[in-house]
């Protein structure tokens, strides 16, 4: 494995080499917020895949410090707004995102686990991932249809 690039990396392992171009907006320093609006951290850092010459990840640096990665599929980044927004998973979710071994490699379980966790979001972020969160979820005793109201007996 010596002498071997990794393909997946972040834009502070490869220098000069790789940079966001003019005409697009730079999401770092841009706020993330969750699906409830809410501000999750900053994006921190991106991460390219050298092979395929794609971003791929958007690195989030939480409000309390630790590090996440975010597809960037699952973002929507906004210049206008000057904001990065994800519509999978609410703001206090993004500490539950499965962490890496190393914060500058990523493996391919590690990945599958990220995205699964994005795409699990998009049907239980409200659901039963929500209960874990302190909201109540869906079936309990607090059930709600789409306006907040309860189903009538």
């Amino acid at each position: 494995m010596e002498g071997e690039k990794l393909q997946l990396v972040p834009l502070r392992e490869v220098g000069d080499e790789w940079h966001v171009q003019g005409g697009d907006s730079d999401p770092v320093g841009m706020p993330v917020v969750g699906r409830d609006d809410k501000v999750a951290g900053h994006v921190r850092d991106l991460w390219v895949d050298r092979g395929a010459k794609l971003l791929r990840y958007l690195e989030v640096e939480l409000n309390d410090g630790r590090r996440r990665l975010m597809p960037v599929f699952f973002a929507n980044v906004s210049p206008k707004f000057r904001r990065v927004k994800t519509r999978s998973i609410f703001a206090e979710q993004f500490a539950a995102i499965p962490e890496l071994k190393d914060p500058d490699r990523i493996t391919a379980r590690e990945e599958d686990r990220i995205s699964a966790y994005f795409a699990g979001g998009k049907m239980f972020a409200e659901g039963v991932r929500r209960g874990a969160f302190g909201g109540p979820s869906r079936g309990g005793p607090d059930v709600r249809d789409g306006f907040g109201r309860r189903p009538r007996a």
